[in-house]
């Protein structure tokens, strides 16, 4: 949870990254919860892709209205639940290996950062 709230916070340098990055997980996660049956965590996946396309209209370039801290912490830890409750609790290589894949880029982005700083 702590770990995918940073990594969306460290993707929060460019304008509609974040927002970007969290739109499209939270979709692909929607879709998965859809297809296995879970009503709960397509409802909440799809309010996060509905509240981060309003927001994406003002944040592109030139943005407007920026996430901060705040922003990019609350759709981190919304989009850590989402992928542990949503657990896709059909299997346990599943459950850990959906979440991995659909993060594998901000995941892999801020492995990238700490190496190089």
């Amino acid at each position: 949870m702590v770990a995918v709230t940073n990594i969306i916070n460290f993707m929060d340098d460019l304008d509609g990254l974040a927002c970007g990055i969290v739109n499209i997980a939270a979709l692909t996660m929607g879709i998965i919860a859809y297809f296995m049956g879970q009503p709960a965590t397509l409802t909440v996946s799809l309010m996060l892709v509905g509240a981060t396309l309003a927001f994406l209209r003002y944040n592109f370039n030139p943005a407007r209205v920026f996430l901060g801290d705040g922003g990019a912490y609350f759709l981190g830890f919304v989009l850590a639940a989402v992928s542990a409750e949503g657990a896709f609790k059909s299997a346990t290589l599943v459950g850990l290996l959906v979440p991995i894949l659909i993060l594998g880029l901000p995941i892999f982005d801020t492995l990238y950062n700490i190496a190089r700083r």
